[in-house]
């Protein structure tokens, strides 16, 4: 059965420190509105998803990109840059 849990104050999930800047922190991947939130160097390259998820770039740098975009699902789907980081 499911029940509906209330939770007042911030959270955090897999973290050891707390952030006290943040609501909710989470160590790892997440999903949020049927979207999957993950991080790398690349786009995936296995896996698989669904138009609208998004990989965070783990290391941008000027001239790269915050991450990229599912635009077509499958495994691991096709993968889009977002988020043009551009020079200072």
């Amino acid at each position: 059965a499911r029940r509906h849990v209330k939770i007042h104050g911030p959270v955090s999930i897999g973290i050891n420190t707390e952030d006290p800047t943040v609501s909710l922190a989470v160590s790892g991947n997440v999903k949020f509105n049927n979207k999957k939130f993950i991080s790398g160097l690349t786009a995936p390259t296995n896996g698989s998803f669904i138009v609208g998820d998004i990989c965070w770039n783990e290391n941008p740098t000027i001239d790269s990109y915050v991450g990229w975009i599912c635009i077509s699902e499958g495994s691991p789907g096709i993968w889009a840059p977002f988020g043009s980081i551009g020079r200072l």
